[in-house]
């Protein structure tokens, strides 16, 4: 069975290799650096145990290792604990730094608030910054903070005119402190993913293997966060386009060369944010409906089309959206349960595409005990499924390459 397995694949890729792309997630790492390897799992528990700072977390009844939450839904749940309503300027708080050698050696007003933020006595407790002042009345990005609450307070208060600079920093920061507070938490969550991530290696067997995708000139999504697979061939950063915002590096790419556009050589593409902007990382279902909303955005016309004019073009031939409509997908090294939301929505808005537009988009998924209601998903959104006998098959698919 298992060559069965082994032959059907290759017959996939030998009759798709001119306009294929590979969808690719942890599961690679997995295989080839098991020993090395953090998985979305372990990763999304520590996190909860590291900031919220207990492991209440239930399990489904009967079933010690399935959680009864999903992890996405889990991230958001450990932001939710620093939002709170904002009744007092919380002064006492901020002078207790006042004192502080490491604090006022720290020049940068956002490495000041992350100082202050990642203090384990204080981590629950609101942030306001409005003694702050008096520690960066000469600092150039004091003099910006001015500017923007004085702007701020022009559009927002009355009387204006009628209040100082200081003032006007206050009424500010008083109102922006909660935001401000939860931004500063999340980088700081997101950062530490960074440094977890970082410390992964990856093996020869990766380079040999990534070395045949890339011979395949197939682009490749991932939905890791980590460089791995563009540093086991040495690959280079590249962007498409003169703008690259840091929550949603989408027209970035890691490849030997430039390409034309995403469609039209091998490049590896981030879906889900990446270790070298750690504010792309999305984590949570609010990362992840942010990322609907932007595609939304780029992909759906502003007539009546539920889709744009059926042309692959615009805002999306300069980012990883074109390759998603305009190739043949074939995924593995990835679980696609339901928290995969942004993804699976993706899968919907193509499979949508490519019937209004008669584009006849192929897919195929591989993995192991693939249940009866992600098969009935994926079939109905076009993409087949090959069901691996055990682990053990995992070596057949990556020897059918």
């Amino acid at each position: 069975m298992s060559e069965t397995i082994k032959n059907q694949i290759k017959k996939v890729l030998e009759a798709h290799r001119d306009n294929i792309a590979f969808v690719i997630g942890n599961g690679i790492n997995r295989y080839f650096s098991p020993d090395n390897c953090l998985s979305w799992e372990r990763l999304i528990k520590d996190l909860y145990v590291q900031y919220v700072g207990t492991n209440d977390i239930p399990n489904k009844e009967n079933n010690e290792n399935e959680l009864a939450v999903t992890f996405t839904e889990l991230f958001d749940l450990i932001e939710l604990q620093y939002y709170t309503k904002d009744e007092s300027p919380f002064e006492i708080m901020l002078k207790r730094f006042d004192n502080d050698d490491s604090f006022k050696k720290t020049s940068n007003l956002t490495s000041k608030m992350e100082l202050i933020a990642s203090n384990p006595k204080i981590r629950k407790t609101p942030l306001s910054l409005k003694s702050i002042s008096n520690l960066l009345e000469t600092d150039e990005t004091y003099q910006s903070l001015i500017a923007t609450s004085r702007q701020w307070c022009e559009k927002n208060m009355e009387d204006a005119h009628n209040m100082t600079d200081s003032e006007c920093l206050h009424s500010f920061m008083f109102n922006a402190s909660n935001n401000t507070k939860i931004s500063i938490y999340k980088n700081l969550i997101k950062k530490t993913v960074v440094q977890r991530f970082s410390s992964q290696k990856f093996s020869d067997e990766m380079s040999s293997f990534m070395d045949k995708i890339k011979a395949m000139n197939a682009p490749v999504l991932t939905t890791n966060y980590d460089s791995l697979m563009s540093n086991s061939l040495c690959l280079s950063f590249h962007k498409m386009g003169k703008d690259v915002t840091a929550f949603y590096p989408w027209n970035v790419y890691y490849s030997d060369r430039e390409i034309l556009n995403p469609s039209s050589g091998f490049g590896i593409w981030h879906i889900n944010g990446m270790i070298k902007y750690f504010q792309s990382i999305k984590l949570g279902i609010s990362d992840y409906m942010g990322n609907v909303e932007r595609a939304r955005r780029m992909i759906h016309s502003t007539d009546f089309n539920d889709l744009y004019n059926g042309i692959p073009g615009g805002r999306i031939n300069q980012n990883w959206l074109h390759i998603i409509f305009t190739k043949n997908l074939f995924i593995f090294g990835l679980k696609l349960e339901e928290n995969e939301v942004f993804l699976r929505w993706l899968l919907i808005q193509r499979a949508k595409y490519s019937k209004l537009y008669h584009r006849e988009l192929k897919g195929w998924y591989v993995d192991t005990d693939i249940e009866a209601g992600k098969k009935f998903f994926l079939e109905k959104v076009g993409i087949n499924t090959i069901n691996l006998q055990d682990s053990q098959d995992f070596k057949n698919l990556y020897e059918s390459f």
